[in-house]
């Protein structure tokens, strides 16, 4: 009984969290935001293809390296603004549809972090990872790492 009640549980929460995700490129470029990635096999994505990937639908890039999804934590001070964007959610929503994918062997867990510094960092040491941070950082960022998003 319990066991059923937990299962309509996750399915609410499941369809709740995946309604409408609207990011696109112009949404990040709009509220100052960039997509940054280390050997993802591209250096431009479709906003269909990030989101995807931000959902955890990706584990491998084409370039057969693992996906690592950085996203930042409930301290963050953009956490609402990239909840809402790529998920269309809060960031307790943003947190359940993690934890729903991950408890379901769907995913593995996204990394997270305070602020963009430590986002750009992990990003820059491994292989596969992607995130979204301020574009306060453009400038600060090797252009390798930064992706373009085009709005197919």
């Amino acid at each position: 009984m319990a066991f059923n009640l937990l299962n309509k549980i996750l399915t609410a929460l499941f369809f709740i969290t995946t309604i409408a995700i609207n990011a696109n490129g112009q949404d990040l470029k709009n509220n100052n935001l960039i997509v940054i990635g280390n050997k993802i096999g591209t250096n431009t994505l479709t906003s269909s293809e990030l989101i995807d990937v931000f959902k955890g639908e990706k584990a491998f890039w084409n370039n057969k390296k693992n996906v690592i999804v950085v996203i930042p934590n409930n301290k963050h001070k953009n956490v609402e603004l990239i909840s809402k964007l790529i998920y269309n959610t809060s960031v307790m929503g943003m947190q359940k549809f993690w934890l729903q994918l991950v408890f379901q062997g769907r995913s593995n867990p996204p990394q997270n972090f305070e602020n963009d510094i430590d986002m750009i960092n992990f990003v820059k040491n491994n292989a596969g990872a992607i995130a979204i941070v301020d574009v306060k950082y453009k400038n600060d960022i090797e252009e390798e790492y930064q992706i373009l998003i085009n709005n197919k």
